[in-house]
């Protein structure tokens, strides 16, 4: 399983990581990183921070996720991961 983090277009963070059946891209977030979960879009288990880097819609600050290079239809919390995905986070900063 491989995890990437970016912020801003920018890479911060990449790692490998072993999971167990069930995992969501969010639980594996919360694996490496510091996570505050609350309601962005979907859900009050949205991913509202990472590290210090939080959402503020107003200025189209976001988390989102993909998987395999396919952003997920559903929430980050419901996709189940399997071994070998591919998980990229990326923080989107509409004020850079």
């Amino acid at each position: 399983m491989d995890l990437s983090v970016a912020v801003g277009g920018k890479p911060r963070y990449a790692a490998r990581d072993t999971i167990l059946y069930g995992t969501s891209p969010a639980q594996l977030l919360e694996r490496h990183f510091d996570v505050t979960r609350g309601f962005v879009c979907s859900s009050d288990q949205d991913v509202w921070a990472v590290g210090g880097f939080k959402t503020d819609l107003t200025k189209g600050k976001y988390w989102r996720v993909s998987v395999n290079g396919s952003y997920a239809d559903v929430s980050a919390w419901a996709t189940v991961l399997r071994d070998g995905d591919a998980v990229a986070w990326e923080y989107i900063d509409g004020s850079l």
